[in-house]
């Protein structure tokens, strides 16, 4: 097995997609992982991890904590899910995805090891999650930076169980529900599996429920809990505040190499990929953020309302059947002036099922907001360009995002 380009790999784990569609659900457990992990020597024990798990803010903080470790000269790996432009985004060594030949080299050597039965094949998310852990281990990284795929308890990032491992935990609201449970507490349940025996733990104070969840786990794993307090209105400034701790917590453990406030400030300029981000496409921007639940959806409204006072969005939407699109419609409606109704029309660790662009159309003349539908994301945002239309926003998907890429 031999690959040359990412359409190659990508069209090698198509099968695992199907795969994850009958594997995923409530009695989903890391056992399969570890198994897959055995068949490369257990990269996972080779590693010093920096565990983050969360509703909202994961993939930022993730970013900010890498970057802020690689400020102090360690060498720093990435993962992160989904993928916004290449699935070379889920290895990062030193803030770069692996470039292509090296990711291809890998994943040649990689994949014969680990799918041995055509008849029980992984999932794409476990096969992913091990061969990130595997690369970091062959690369020397000094520490591994790995964001939860869903919940913690059961994700497969959860084969890091090493007691030096420096846990984070994001805000925590609902969201998949199918899978993770219908209340506060069993989602922050799930969330709070991913502390291990000796952690340290690093969290802004949270509602009273979700931090009652993680100090019993704390108590149970005689772990150790750091809260961080303060307010902050951009979610971004929130998500870097966390990262902050984080960063102060190993460089006084490990004596790493202290930055300076010049670098800081460096690397909270990072742009995340999907998150607030503005894209030039013919020539206009256009705001770009991933948000996809209510949680999410708040904060970017507010954060919105912060860098963009008084202004008014044509929003492009597109979401995830799973989601609930009318609590996402009601808090953006007070920013939204008009509005694209679309679908998704990609895939990757499993396949999206998207609401009907006219369900979303509806929902938004509830609230007066004239809305049109186009078939595709990508569509609707030329449409708009065409138009001349000022202040465009998409959101209400990762894989929305994606496809503007």
């Amino acid at each position: 097995m031999k690959f040359t380009t990412t359409k190659e790999v990508e069209r090698a784990l198509e099968p695992l997609v199907t795969a994850a569609l009958e594997i995923t659900g409530r009695d989903i457990t890391t056992e399969r992982t570890f198994e897959l992990a055995a068949l490369v020597g257990n990269p996972q024990q080779q590693l010093c991890v920096v565990h983050i798990a969360g509703t909202s803010g994961k993939t930022s903080t993730s970013y900010y904590i890498a970057g802020l470790l690689r400020a102090t000269g360690a060498k720093i790996g990435l993962t992160v899910s989904p993928h916004i432009t290449s699935i070379t985004e889920r290895v990062q060594i030193n803030g770069q995805p692996l470039p292509e030949a090296a990711f291809c080299a890998y994943m040649s050597e990689f994949l014969p090891l680990v799918l041995t039965d055509p008849n029980d094949l992984p999932s794409y998310f476990e096969v992913m999650m091990v061969f990130a852990l595997w690369v970091f281990a062959k690369e020397g990284v000094d520490y591994a930076v790995v964001e939860t795929g869903l919940g913690g308890l059961h994700d497969s990032s959860n084969i890091c169980r090493r007691a030096d491992k420096l846990c984070v935990i994001t805000d925590i609201g609902i969201d998949h529900t199918h899978v993770l449970g219908n209340t506060i507490e069993a989602i922050a349940t799930q969330k709070a599996g991913i502390i291990a025996p000796g952690n340290t733990v690093v969290m802004h104070q949270q509602d009273g429920v979700v931090m009652d969840v993680v100090r019993q786990q704390i108590a149970r794993q005689d772990s150790t809990l750091i809260v961080v307090t303060g307010e902050h209105a951009d979610y971004q400034d929130r998500n870097f505040a966390l990262a902050l701790v984080v960063y102060a917590q190993l460089v006084k453990r490990d004596s790493l190499h202290v930055v300076d406030d010049e670098t800081l400030q460096a690397v909270r300029q990072t742009q995340v990929p999907g998150r607030l981000e503005v894209i030039t496409r013919r020539g206009v921007q256009i705001v770009c953020d991933g948000a996809h639940n209510e949680q999410k959806i708040y904060a970017l409204v507010q954060t919105l309302q912060l860098r963009y006072p008084g202004r008014k969005w044509t929003a492009v939407l597109a979401m995830r059947a799973s989601k609930d699109y009318e609590a996402v419609i009601g808090i953006l409606a007070p920013i939204i002036r008009q509005a694209v109704a679309s679908e998704l029309h990609t895939s990757q660790d499993v396949r999206i099922i998207s609401v009907d662009s006219s369900t979303l159309a509806a929902e938004c003349q509830k609230y007066g907001i004239p809305c049109r539908e186009q078939p595709s994301v990508s569509e609707a945002v030329d449409l708009l360009i065409d138009e001349n239309e000022p202040d465009i926003l998409v959101t209400g998907s990762l894989y929305a995002v994606a496809e503007l890429q």
